[in-house]
C-alpha cells in the first residue's frame, strides 16, 4: 500500500462504530415494539412508543456517524462530524463479513469495532482487509478441527465427516423449504387453514430434526460452526405472527395472556435443552427468544381462530368506507357502522376479493366468535336470506 493513505468515503446509514452489545440493544427494542403491537391498549402503545425512541435514538446515531475512512498500512483513521479516531492495525483482531456487501472490523478490547458497507467487492476497502486476519474463515477452519476431533459424533474422523456431510444434504433442501413456506405466508393474506397448519409444524420438525441428528445438527442461525442449522424451518414462526396480525379482527386487539405467556417461556426453555451450545452465543440467544415468542404468541392465536367451532353471532351493518394501505404487502379494511361491540366508523380486516366485491352503502352482516381459547373475534361475511 502506498505512504499516503488510501481514502475511502462512506455516506449515510453505511458506518456504524460501536459495541456489539449496542446492536443487541437495537434488536430487543425491535421485539418490544412488536410486543407492544401485540398487546394494543394503553399499556401497548407505551411500548411501543419507548420502542420507537430507541430505535430513533439509533436513526440519529447513524445519521451523525458519517466518515471519511484513511486507510493506512498500519492503522485507520475514521473521521466525522463528532471526531476523530484512530485504530492501529496492532489492536485490529481482523474482520467479519455477517453479511456480503458489510464488513465488521473486530478491535481490542474485545467486541469493540467498526461496521462498515463495503461499495464493491475488490475495491480499496476489499485490498486493504487482505492485510488483516479473516476471522470468519480462521473460525470456521477451527471450529471443523474442532468436530472432526470429537468422539462424541462418531468412532473414526471419516464417520464423523460422513455423518457431517449427511446430514446438511438432509437439512439444505428443508431449509430452502422453509424460507419458500415463510415468503408465501408473508404475501398471501387469508392463507387456508393447511397453509398456517403446515407453517406451525416446521417448527417442531426443526426440533425432531436436531434432535435426532444427536448434536450433529444446530437449530442455531448459519455461524462459523461447520454444524449444518434447521434455521430455515424455524422462520414459519415469524411469518405466523404477521398472519395472525394481519389477518384476524381480535375484540379489543390482539391478546396476550398469562397462559400464553407462560407457552412462550417453555418454548425458550425447549429450544435452549434441544441446542446447548446456544447459550455460548449472544445472537442464537436473541433469535431462539425471538423465535419462541413468536411462535409461542401465534400458534395459540391462529388455532383460536381456525379450531373454533362454536356458533357465530351474526350481526348488521353498513360499509361507510373501504380502504387500502400499503405498497408492498397491501392491508385492505372495511369501515363499518355500529354492531355489537364496535362503534360507528370502526375499521375491520378483510380480504383482497371482500374489497372488491363489498361496495360503500352495501349491507354486510358481521359475525363475533367466542374463540375456541376465550379470545373474541369478528369477521366480515356477506348477508344470507336467513340472516
Amino acid at each position: 500500500m502506498a505512504e499516503q493513505p488510501v481514502i475511502y468515503r462512506v455516506g449515510f446509514w453505511q458506518v456504524f462504530e460501536g459495541r456489539n452489545s449496542s446492536l443487541i440493544w437495537l434488536l430487543l427494542a425491535l421485539g418490544a415494539g412488536l410486543i407492544g403491537l401485540i398487546l394494543g391498549g394503553v399499556r401497548g402503545e407505551l411500548i411501543l412508543l419507548g420502542a420507537a425512541a430507541v430505535v430513533a435514538a439509533f436513526g440519529v446515531h447513524f445519521a451523525v456517524s458519517r466518515r471519511t475512512l484513511e486507510l493506512w498500512p498500519d492503522h485507520i483513521v475514521i473521521k466525522g462530524p463528532l471526531g476523530e479516531r484512530n485504530i492501529a492495525c496492532r489492536d485490529l483482531k481482523g474482520f467479519r463479513r455477517p453479511f456480503p456487501r458489510w464488513v465488521w472490523l473486530e478491535a481490542q478490547p474485545p467486541g469493540k469495532g467498526v461496521l462498515i458497507r463495503q461499495a464493491r467487492p475488490g475495491d480499496a476497502l476489499g485490498v486493504w482487509l487482505e492485510t488483516i486476519p479473516d476471522l470468519f474463515a480462521a473460525d470456521s477452519e477451527g471450529d471443523l478441527e474442532a468436530f472432526l476431533a470429537d468422539p462424541a459424533y462418531g468412532d473414526t474422523v471419516e464417520v464423523r465427516q460422513a455423518r457431517l456431510d449427511r446430514w446438511t444434504r438432509l437439512l439444505k433442501p428443508l431449509n430452502i423449504a422453509g424460507f419458500g413456506l415463510t415468503f408465501i405466508l408473508l404475501l398471501w393474506d387469508f392463507p387456508p387453514p393447511w397453509l398456517m397448519l403446515l407453517g406451525a409444524l416446521c417448527p417442531p420438525l426443526a426440533v425432531i430434526l436436531v434432535l435426532a441428528s444427536r448434536g450433529v445438527a444446530t437449530i442455531q442461525p448459519p455461524s462459523s460452526s461447520p454444524r449444518p442449522t434447521a434455521a430455515g424451518l424455524m422462520t414459519p414462526a415469524a411469518a405466523l405472527p404477521f398472519r395472525v396480525l394481519m389477518d384476524v379482527n381480535f375484540v379489543g386487539g390482539a391478546q396476550f395472556p398469562a397462559p400464553v405467556l407462560a407457552l412462550c417461556v417453555l418454548l425458550a426453555a425447549v429450544l435452549l435443552l434441544v441446542d446447548r451450545k446456544a447459550l455460548t452465543s449472544p445472537r442464537a440467544l436473541i433469535v431462539l427468544a425471538a423465535a419462541a415468542l413468536a411462535y409461542g404468541w401465534s400458534l395459540p392465536m391462529a388455532a383460536d381462530v381456525d379450531l373454533d367451532a362454536a356458533g357465530a353471532t351474526a350481526y348488521r351493518a353498513t360499509v361507510l368506507d373501504l380502504k387500502a394501505s400499503g405498497t408492498r404487502h397491501v392491508t385492505y379494511q372495511a369501515i363499518l357502522s355500529a354492531w355489537g361491540p364496535y362503534p360507528p366508523r370502526h375499521e375491520l380486516k378483510i380480504s383482497h376479493d371482500q374489497y372488491y366485491a363489498l361496495d360503500q352503502g352495501q349491507v354486510v352482516c358481521p359475525r363475533l366468535h367466542r374463540g375456541a381459547f376465550g379470545a373474541p373475534w369478528a369477521d366480515v361475511t356477506a348477508c344470507t336470506a336467513s340472516s
